[in-house]
């Protein structure tokens, strides 16, 4: 993997490439960027990925969903796959790893989370010709949604690493 081998601009472009197809993409996108100093798209990426797929995010950081998140099997296992992609970068790469949990602890980023799973267990629970979950689960799992959460965080936020 890439990432285990700091090739962080090769690993940022091919972690681009698919996270259209597999969001769990965007944490290599995240940790590849904030290894190249680009905190904002590491910010951005990174949220984008807790909000679809979340306990990923949190088996990765070793953390635990807030309390009330369902946790699905097909999460959970994007997250147990992350954590065998990432082994050597996770061990090496501690502060970065501590970096992203300070973004994870922050209050807007646990109620993007936490919103993002309401919308999605209202969309689980009430299969009818009406679109609105639908339609809103996947308006909170875009980037442009994440990069309105980030930047409610650069407001109070200095993102430098010490």
């Amino acid at each position: 993997m890439l990432l285990n081998d700091r090739q962080w601009q090769t690993a940022l472009r091919m972690a681009e490439r698919l996270v259209g197809i597999y969001p769990k993409n965007h944490f290599l996108v995240a940790f590849s960027a904030l290894e190249l100093r680009d905190q904002t798209k590491a910010v951005e990426h990174f949220v984008r990925g807790v909000l679809e797929p979340p306990a990923a995010g949190a088996l990765l950081l070793g953390l635990h969903l807030p309390k009330g998140m369902v946790e699905e099997a097909r999460d959970h296992n994007h997250g147990v796959a992350l954590l065998r992609e990432t082994k050597e970068y996770r061990t090496s790469r501690g502060k970065s790893l501590q970096f992203f949990r300070q973004i994870w602890s922050q209050p807007v980023v646990r109620a993007a989370v936490q919103e993002a799973d309401e919308v999605r267990q209202k969309w689980r629970l009430e299969r009818s010709s009406d679109r609105k979950w639908f339609d809103e689960t996947h308006r909170l799992q875009t980037i442009e949604h994440a990069r309105e959460v980030a930047a409610k965080l650069r407001v109070d936020e200095n993102w430098g690493l010490a």
